[in-house]
């Protein structure tokens, strides 16, 4: 729980749990639209943040993977959102605040708590997209953008983003460090699985 000079609640931040999903989205959607629309044209807006609500994409979600809400006022205004892969690697599907929390230290504390699920599960290494806008506050927490320029596909629409990479272990070479092969793209171009991470402290 965080709390202001007064004493007073700021937000707190929990495991989701089974019920959570359409809040989870409805948070997502609200971050997009009110977040991230000054950095991005209204086309990607349009096809990225009026998405339906799938209850099937997020009740896996929640039991299958490592997904954290940020709660203000008894609501949910944030969340993040882990899958582990193969060889103990990761990646963030989202991270995303709405207005009333940002510049609170939700998203630092939101990544946090990923980060200590995957280092508990023996991950090495986390993958994520950034969002143009989370770019900074990615670089801050110790990712390293390894391709550009990229894009995910959303419907027709492609969605500009930055590949990025962290290491929870050293690499044992000099060449995965740079840029391991599993990450290595011939095209920038995917589609998007779930959502583009986003943030901001």
């Amino acid at each position: 729980m965080r709390y202001d000079n007064n004493m007073k609640l700021r937000y707190s931040i929990r495991r989701a749990t089974s019920g959570d999903g359409e809040a989870i989205h409805m948070a997502h959607m609200r971050s997009i639209c009110e977040v991230c629309a000054p950095y991005y044209s209204e086309a990607e807006i349009q096809a990225w943040g009026h998405r339906s609500y799938s209850a099937t994409k997020w009740d896996y979600s929640i039991q299958n993977d490592f997904v954290h809400v940020v709660e203000h006022n008894h609501k949910i205004s944030g969340y993040g959102h882990a899958r582990i892969n193969e060889n103990n690697k990761a990646q963030i599907l989202g991270l995303y605040l709405c207005p009333e929390v940002l510049g609170l230290g939700a998203g630092k504390a939101l990544f946090s708590a990923l980060k200590e699920d995957l280092l508990g599960a023996g991950v090495q290494q986390i993958g994520l997209e950034s969002t143009i806008n989370a770019l900074e506050f990615y670089q801050k927490l110790g990712f390293k953008q390894y391709q550009e320029p990229a894009t995910v596909l959303i419907g027709n629409t492609k969605i500009r983003c930055f590949r990025m990479e962290l290491f929870l272990s050293a690499p044992q070479t000099k060449s995965e460090m740079d840029c391991p092969q599993d990450l290595q793209k011939q095209h920038t171009e995917t589609i998007c699985p779930d959502s583009l991470p986003d943030e901001s402290e």
